[in-house]
């Protein structure tokens, strides 16, 4: 099993994990218009047999906003709300999709440092705990791991206790809804 992701921001937290997995980089896959599950679930599709893929979600009050990357700007309007980072991996192996998911809990809020230079939501989003640091700010100290839904997620994924859900490919229908659009 590999991990791709065209995402070279994504690619190097991975790497920094220290992980016992191959990791690469690899096509930007199309995004379905859909649940955070549904997004992965066909990206895996796509990628092809043994290919582990994520994608990243920002809840906020319980909504789920899938493109976030194309929503990054508006941020700022859900200010003091409570927001989720949920981060899903899925790989198709021998006819199944094995699918996890990790979350962390949070707030989104006015930036401390400048936004962009930051990756993604990191600047807004600042995780339940006594720090009260947005993830860009913990990012900068070296303590952002330590909050990571990425992290969680392929920790879960690659657990000896195979912490994931297999879904047989034959119980995805195909996807006749719209995609992404990020551009």
């Amino acid at each position: 099993m590999k991990l791709v992701s065209s995402n070279k921001f994504k690619l190097k937290e991975f790497q920094r994990f220290g992980l016992d997995i191959d990791i690469q980089e690899g096509l930007d896959l199309k995004e379905v218009l859909g649940t955070s599950k549904e997004v992965v679930i066909y990206k895996a599709i796509e990628a092809g047999e043994n290919l582990l893929v994520e994608d990243t979600i920002l809840e906020v009050d319980g909504v789920e906003i899938v493109d976030i990357r194309k929503k990054i700007n508006q941020l700022s309007q859900y200010k003091g709300k409570e927001a989720t980072w949920r981060v899903s991996l899925a790989c198709l192996v021998d006819g199944e999709v094995l699918y996890s998911t990790a979350v962390i809990k949070g707030e989104i809020k006015e930036p401390q440092t400048n936004p962009e230079k930051a990756f993604g939501f990191d600047p807004y989003f600042y995780p339940n705990s006594d720090m009260n640091l947005s993830l860009h700010s913990l990012e900068l100290l070296g303590l952002k791991d330590s909050f990571s839904a990425r992290k969680m997620a392929i920790e879960n994924f690659l657990n000896e206790n195979k912490n994931f859900e297999k879904i047989s490919l034959d119980s995805i229908p195909e996807w006749k809804g719209e995609y992404q659009k990020i551009h």
